[in-house]
């Protein structure tokens, strides 16, 4: 009994201290949504220490997992493209080689994987990106997301004095319209769905179809801010003299529900065609 309760008090103690001190590669964790993909890299991040990291730690033109400790893992919740490969949804180990001047980043399925398991069989994606240099010194290894738009993001990645962009595309107006046509299905006749789509698609470029999806939210029902999307869509089309008509009238039912933001912008575009 005496035997058991060291064994169970020797437990507890490297329990506590397991939590209690820090570890010199601490988890990391970055989530972007990217049009309506959730993506997330998870990754142990070392530190410098006053080492030259790359080109001596870690030498050129070698398999590096790119991370410490378990592999760095890139999880997606629908498919996207790195380079010109499409890549499915679901979690991959991110491999890298350096060199001087770029740096290939890779996608393997395995995404337990490390340095002496990887298979170059299971790459899903190999790109080819340049390898920056700069004068001021990252501590600690970091990936984050940037310039992310409905349409795609930059995957950046800093360690010490080198750093590297991956842009990754994702297919926001195929996903858009199957959650479109099945939300339609089910509410058929919804005109706020048709006027989400307009603000969606003018916000992408597809000023055709924004004019299109806008047009049918108001022959259903007229309100202000689905009037007044219909007027940015004629704005986008070229179409001035049908812009101030569904501005003035936007302006109007604005008026009407005593909406001064709807005022105000319907005001500015009156007075801007």
């Amino acid at each position: 009994m005496k035997k058991l309760l060291i064994l169970a008090m020797m437990a507890f103690t490297f329990g506590a201290n397991a939590q209690t001190f820090p570890q010199p590669s601490p988890l990391a964790k970055v989530y972007q949504v990217v049009g309506l993909n959730e993506m997330e890299i998870v990754y142990s991040s070392p530190a410098v220490r006053e080492r030259k990291v790359f080109g001596e730690m870690l030498p050129n033109n070698e398999l590096w997992r790119t991370g410490a400790n378990s592999a760095t893992k890139l999880t997606a919740s629908d498919k996207f493209m790195v380079g010109d490969k499409v890549v499915e949804a679901g979690s991959y180990s991110i491999f890298t080689i350096p060199a001087e001047k770029d740096i290939t980043f890779i996608l393997n399925s395995d995404e337990n994987a490390s340095g002496g398991s990887y298979d170059e069989t299971k790459d899903v994606a190999r790109v080819k990106v340049p390898f920056n240099t700069s004068e001021k010194n990252m501590e600690r290894l970091q990936f984050t997301f940037a310039n992310t738009t409905p349409s795609g993001s930059d995957i950046m990645f800093r360690w010490a004095d080198r750093s590297f962009v991956v842009p990754v595309k994702v297919m926001t107006d195929e996903a858009v319209k199957m959650n479109y046509d099945a939300k339609l299905k089910e509410y058929e006749g919804e005109f706020s769905l048709y006027s989400e789509a307009a603000n969606y698609y003018l916000e992408t470029g597809n000023n055709k179809l924004a004019l299109e999806m806008a047009k049918k939210s108001t022959d259903l029902n007229k309100k202000f801010w689905n009037t007044h999307t219909l007027a940015k869509a004629y704005v986008a089309n070229g179409d001035k003299k049908n812009a101030k008509i569904a501005a003035e009238e936007s302006l109007k039912l604005a008026q009407e529900a005593n909406y001064d933001h709807y005022i105000k912008l319907n005001e500015k575009m009156i007075s801007e065609l």
